[in-house]
């Protein structure tokens, strides 16, 4: 996945908004050594014990002395997804590269709004879809090429879990993009698109919290080829978290969590017999491998991710911004 150059960390990251995933990032990054240089918050406490955590040398009170830093070559964007594009714009501008979290805006606007400028600047602008990263998708798109389960018919694809119960916790607030499809169902979708690119039709359900905003969605994902793709995901209960692939000959199980790392994946014929199965595992949480994939694109001087290419991206947020759509959500950013 790596080139020899990027595999001598020359880039020089810097971390904006230092939370939970943030944390779970820099610690794969520094495990496989990468350099993480500075680390900005608007709680410049919450930075420096974040930079004392990591040995991180230069801390910042706000995101702007962060993006002007000269001696920073990228930025990941770690905050909740409301706050990405002017937050991917604002380093952007001063010619930072971002690694930016999903979701990756709060719809497909601001998405297209964030990739234009950072193709106008000429640096990269990337999702942080980290499972679309992950060696388990070589696998399986291997699996699919060699033909195990001829061509694919249908995908179901679940990403269910319970998340806070409290009416003012972001994942419940609608100024905050609160709900399950941007928080949680991401994956799924992002799961199918990677598969079977964007739909020709989408017939999308929900159920909304008091607030307004989606507690459960499914959808029904219809491609060119009469594959049929089915979406669900919840922040108020737990479901399968699994994938299946279904083909004419077979089908790909992604066992559950089929969104983590370690995790089993398995290739069966018709009557179920097993014909592969591949398992791994390895310390931390695999999200190095996202930063290792930007890392390769600044070395290799290309600015275009084929894991999660920029239409890729925009796929998946028009998507979601449809089912949002027949659903019912519709945050203040979709108006702005």
């Amino acid at each position: 996945m790596t080139s020899d150059a990027a595999a001598q960390h020359t880039v020089r990251w810097g971390v904006l908004a230092p939370g939970i995933i943030a944390h779970v990032q820099v610690a794969d990054m520094r495990r496989h050594g990468l350099r993480v240089d500075a680390v900005a918050s608007r709680d410049l406490a919450r930075a420096r014990d974040f930079a004392a955590e990591f040995g991180i040398a230069r801390v910042y009170g706000d995101y702007q002395a962060l993006c002007a830093d000269p001696d920073i070559d990228a930025i990941y964007i770690a905050s909740p997804h409301p706050f990405h594009a002017k937050q991917a714009l604002l380093a952007i501008s001063h010619g930072k590269h971002v690694l930016v979290e999903k979701a990756f805006a709060m719809n497909a606007r601001q998405a297209q709004t964030v990739l234009d400028a950072a193709s106008a600047r000429g640096v990269i602008a990337l999702e942080a879809m980290w499972v679309r990263y992950l060696p388990y998708m070589a696998v399986i798109q291997n699996w699919l090429a060699e033909g195990h389960i001829g061509r694919v018919r249908a995908v179901s694809a679940d990403r269910s879990t319970i998340l806070s119960t409290d009416p003012t916790h972001r994942v419940r607030a609608i100024e905050l993009g609160g709900g399950a499809i941007l928080d949680v169902g991401v994956y799924p979708v992002a799961f199918v698109q990677g598969l079977l690119g964007a739909p020709i039709a989408i017939a999308a359900r929900g159920r909304l919290t008091e607030q307004g905003v989606d507690a459960a969605a499914a959808a029904v994902l219809e491609y060119a080829d009469g594959t049929l793709a089915t979406i669900t995901t919840s922040i108020d209960t737990a479901g399968t978290n699994t994938v299946t692939i279904i083909g004419e000959r077979g089908r790909i199980e992604v066992l559950a969590n089929a969104y983590e790392w370690p995790f089993d994946a398995r290739v069966v014929d018709a009557e179920g017999t097993q014909l592969d199965a591949f398992t791994a595992a390895h310390e931390g949480r695999g999200m190095q491998f996202q930063a290792l994939e930007l890392e390769t694109l600044v070395a290799e001087g290309r600015t275009r991710s084929e894991i999660m290419s920029p239409e890729d991206t925009l796929d998946v947020m028009r998507i979601m911004d449809e089912m949002r759509r027949q659903i019912g959500v519709r945050y203040p950013a979709d108006d702005a």
